[in-house]
């Protein structure tokens, strides 16, 4: 019943420059969901072992920090759904996800 939230090059879809959007992966009881960061790398600055870019990429603070902020909210949302005993799929997670980014606000 573990959650888990990884940050991952989606390599399956290669963009019109050539590079590939970075999604965050949501894991729970061996099911997936991507939800996508609306930015997009070159695979040569993406590092697959330890999840983020390499030190070389252009903007890497940026989009470590979005990655890190974006995985905070989304750990935050699971944690409300298993404080309030409620149970939740990953599809519930990511619209209460959006609904949130969209008015600002916490759902939950």
């Amino acid at each position: 019943m573990n959650t888990t939230i990884e940050a991952v090059l989606y390599t399956s879809k290669t963009l019109s420059n050539g590079q590939h959007p970075i999604m965050l992966r949501l894991t729970k009881n061996r099911k997936r969901k991507y939800i996508s960061l609306h930015i997009s790398l070159a695979p040569q600055y993406w590092d697959a072992e330890k999840c983020k870019p390499r030190r070389n990429c252009p903007d890497k603070e940026r989009i470590e920090s979005l990655i890190q902020q974006k995985t905070q909210e989304l750990q935050s949302q699971v944690m409300d759904f298993k404080t309030n005993d409620k149970e939740y799929t990953l599809n519930t997670v990511s619209y209460t996800h959006l609904r949130a980014h969209e008015t600002g606000r916490n759902l939950v």
